[in-house]
């Protein structure tokens, strides 16, 4: 399974990192870029299988990495890591193209979470 974690903030995409590399099955590769445009460019060139994206970043936010995924119709289930919610800006994150989304700070649960349905769904 391969995961691509897509935040500015180098800390916090390491800390989601180890969490997700604790919970998830073993195996499990993570890819991590720091922008929109970096996210893009990792989904022209590999399989995700989850995407867990911040909106606010330099070079393309999560919005751009989004419509990526549905253009190219590829089957990355998208999760939105933010303080921004899905319903607050519909026209970039349609929710029908949402698996889920992750209120900052409480990144933790909302990774277990996504965990639980991702696991119901492969």
């Amino acid at each position: 399974m391969n995961i691509l974690i897509v935040d500015d903030d180098d800390d916090l995409a390491e800390i989601i990192e180890s969490y997700i590399k604790g919970i998830f099955h073993p195996g499990v590769v993570v890819h991590i870029a720091s922008s929109g445009y970096d996210a893009i460019e990792i989904l022209k060139t590999s399989k995700i299988d989850l995407c867990i994206c911040d909106h606010n970043m330099p070079n393309g936010n999560g919005g751009s990495v989004l419509k990526y995924i549905i253009n190219e119709n590829q089957k990355t289930k998208f999760v939105l890591c933010s303080t921004v919610l899905p319903a607050e800006l519909p026209n970039l994150y349609p929710l029908q193209n949402i698996f889920d989304s992750i209120q900052k700070p409480d990144i933790y649960s909302g990774i277990e979470r996504v965990y639980v349905s991702f696991d119901k769904h492969v």
